[in-house]
């Protein structure tokens, strides 16, 4: 014979119940990791089967939702961004010129003038 279980709350392996704080606000790192409450069917009988300790499941919590940034401060980070990058291969074809190394010289021209393409296609971005 099997034991048919008496109510839905026992027909469950498993029961989450959220918390009792406050989950209105949903942009906090409290809202991203609620804690919850679980509870095992049939948890009395597997108490009384076994001798073991319960085991203690420490509280977790993510980590603080990053700052959320503006499409302007996107875009000034990708100016930065490639400015940066542009003065790096400015100051490497002068070290390709000074070695005469034409092959290289020729490409690191063409990407000088590709970054700074890119730099005035993001500041037009912006004026939009």
């Amino acid at each position: 014979e099997t034991e048919q279980p008496s109510s839905q709350s026992t027909q469950d392996d498993i029961k989450i119940a959220p918390s009792s704080r406050d989950t209105t606000v949903t942009n906090t790192a409290e809202a991203a990791s609620p804690s919850l409450q679980v509870k095992i069917r049939n948890a009395n009988k597997a108490k009384k089967q076994t001798s073991r300790k319960p085991i203690i499941v420490p509280h977790i919590t993510a980590a603080p939702a990053k700052q959320q940034l503006s499409r302007n401060q996107i875009l000034q980070n990708e100016i930065r961004n490639e400015q940066t990058a542009l003065v790096r291969t400015k100051a490497q074809l002068n070290v390709a010129k000074k070695k005469g190394d034409k092959a290289k010289t020729s490409r690191l021209e063409q990407e000088v003038r590709d970054r700074e393409a890119s730099i005035r296609a993001i500041q037009a971005e912006m004026k939009r």
